[in-house]
């Protein structure tokens, strides 16, 4: 479920079986979002790095995201000591 999907053309999608594959802050990543009414999360998941990110919140008015939250702490994660 973390492998690229590739389309009969050969093309990949960024896309696994759930989870969207990207690189984020030069590292691997797989993320997995969603919301449902009042509700909202998500996920990053740093396999090398076995690191693992979620962000829930009491809300769905994504002010701030769930995954924008996920991606600042993983800047802070990722982040060498002197730029702290």
């Amino acid at each position: 479920m973390a492998k690229d999907f590739t389309l009969n053309d050969r093309s990949h999608t960024g896309y696994g079986y759930g989870w969207v594959i990207r690189k984020l802050r030069g590292n691997d990543a797989l993320e997995h979002g969603g919301d449902i009414g009042g509700f909202s999360a998500d996920t990053l998941r740093f396999p090398k790095e076995q690191v693992f990110i979620a962000v829930l919140a009491n809300s769905d008015s994504h002010e701030p995201a769930p995954d924008a939250i996920a991606e600042q702490i993983a800047k802070i994660i990722f982040a060498p000591l002197a730029q702290l």
